[in-house]
């Protein structure tokens, strides 16, 4: 039988989560023939290779365990788009799962569409608290009804404050991703933004569904969005930076608007997420090799993409002390530091006090 979707999921050492994750795809009998559910186990040294071996022996027609060298998050999401099977494939973190019901109606819904893109909306599960905060999609989608990219302005439907697509939010059909030839770099963290900037220049026809799908885990101790691993791996960042700027800064002008505006908020959170790490890490050795990469990015951005210029200097005008940073270098890292987080504050109180007139 022909599966209709390959779910890849990238697995190290997630025996604490692994099981949470899969057990959320079990779904009717006959849908599950349609799913392809590839784990790829990088190397873990727990009990994950294990435990995705269970669901493989229980659910022979549906799992399948691909053990393989450690090569981080990327190696994995290639090995799955070169075994993928499905007409469509999307990623899973096997910290996260999906929401089982709403999973189910998915499946359902991939049989009767065909399309380059599916969106659904995610939840975020906040680690600390137990907190859960939705994204939907804003009042004005129209849920099942195929769009047309280049004449939807996708923005509008995406709920702020994110203003850009996620990685949670985005299902590609096969065919987009062979055309786009998506090949993740390897080695390093935070190539989602490569999963979904990549392939959505070829998309043409979308379909949103209104499905709260995917559970978002954050929080977790070694995450790569926790902030100690951002700072260790903000390098990774320059790099995914690397990869898509010839595709953002190449032939921008013969574009469609549309397709602009939400690679620009893509690349606007990327440039930001570096921005803000490196600058936090102002007293700290090496910051020379990230704060010249940075001043490099800016100074493209600003001559190839000035609206997108435009958005990330939005992040000067909240932290204004970083102007003084870049004027005068000779004075002392750890004082400019200092400002910088002084001014944060600032920045924070001031938006708390405006918050009721805005």
């Amino acid at each position: 039988m022909n599966k209709i979707l390959t779910i890849t999921i990238p697995t190290y050492n997630m025996e604490k989560y692994l099981r949470r994750c899969l057990d959320s795809l079990i779904i009717d009998k006959e849908l599950m023939e349609r799913l392809e559910v590839l784990v790829v186990n990088d190397g873990s040294k727990d009990t994950s290779s294990a435990i995705a071996h269970e669901y493989e022996k229980k659910y022979p027609h549906t799992f399948r365990v691909i053990d393989k060298e450690n090569g981080n998050y990327g190696s994995c999401v290639n090995r799955g788009l070169m075994e993928a099977t499905g007409k469509y494939f999307r990623l899973l973190d096997s910290d996260d799962w999906f929401d089982t019901k709403a999973f189910a109606i998915f499946v359902e819904k991939l049989l009767k569409f065909d399309v380059d893109m599916v969106l659904t909306s995610y939840n975020t599960i906040y680690t600390n608290n137990g907190t859960t905060v939705r994204h939907p999609f804003n009042k004005g989608c129209l849920y099942d009804k195929i769009y047309d990219l280049p004449e939807t302005n996708l923005y509008d439907f995406i709920y702020p404050p994110v203003m850009s697509l996620p990685m949670h939010d985005t299902t590609y059909s096969m065919e987009i991703l062979k055309r786009s030839k998506l090949r993740h770099d390897e080695g390093i963290s935070y190539t989602d933004m490569e999963y979904v900037y990549i392939p959505l220049q070829y998309v043409k026809k979308f379909v949103v569904f209104d499905l709260e799908l995917y559970q978002y885990y954050i929080g977790r101790e070694g995450q790569t969005m926790d902030p100690e691993s951002r700072k260790k791996h903000v390098g990774d960042l320059y790099k995914v930076i690397e990869t898509l700027s010839p595709y953002h800064f190449t032939d921008i002008e013969q574009r469609h608007t549309n397709l602009l505006n939400v690679q620009r908020g893509l690349m606007q959170n990327v440039v930001w997420s570096a921005l803000n790490i490196t600058l936090l890490q102002i007293d700290k050795k090496g910051i020379n090799i990230y704060k010249d990469k940075l001043n490099a990015i800016l100074s493209i951005t600003k001559r190839k993409d000035p609206v997108l210029y435009s958005m990330v200097n939005r992040y000067f005008r909240h932290v204004p002390v970083l102007w003084f940073w870049e004027k005068f270098e000779f004075a002392s890292p750890r004082f400019f530091s200092w400002l910088i987080k002084l001014a944060t504050k600032l920045g924070n109180v001031k938006n708390k006090l405006l918050k009721p007139f805005k």
